[in-house]
C-alpha cells in the first residue's frame, strides 16, 4: 500500500484497519495502537506516535499528521504496532510497510 502526502500538509490524516495473517480483524480496543515511519536505513523514526482508535472493535485506526511529520519530502516505511493490555506486540502490517511518499511543494 502507498499513501502519497504533499510536503507541510497535515490532511488528510493516514487512516487503515489492521488485518492479521488470514485477513483476521483483531479488536484492539483494549490496546494501544501507534504509527511508527521512518527513512529506509535510518535508526531512529521521525514519527512514533499513539494512533487513534476510529472504531477499536473492527480495528479501525489513524494518524493526524503534524507539520513536522511532513516538513521533509521523502519515500519512508510506515506501520502500526499494538500493544496489547498483556503485553504482547503485533505490528502491521506483518508482510511489509506502508510505503508513505511525501512529495515536495511547489513552492
Amino acid at each position: 500500500r502507498t499513501f502519497y502526502i504533499k510536503q507541510n500538509d497535515t490532511l488528510p490524516a493516514i487512516s487503515d484497519q489492521l488485518k492479521r495473517a488470514g485477513g483476521i480483524i483483531p479488536n484492539v480496543t483494549t490496546s494501544t495502537v501507534r504509527f511508527n515511519m521512518k527513512l529506509p536505513g535510518a535508526t531512529t523514526a521521525k514519527i512514533n506516535a499513539v494512533a487513534t482508535q476510529d472504531d477499536g472493535a473492527i480495528a479501525k485506526v489513524s494518524y493526524a499528521w503534524a507539520t513536522a511529520d511532513t516538513n521533509t519530502a521523502g519515500e519512508y516505511y510506515g506501520e502500526w504496532e499494538e500493544t496489547t493490555a498483556g503485553g504482547g506486540v503485533m505490528t502491521y502490517p506483518s508482510d511489509g510497510y506502508i510505503l508513505v511518499i511525501i512529495l515536495d511543494d511547489v513552492s
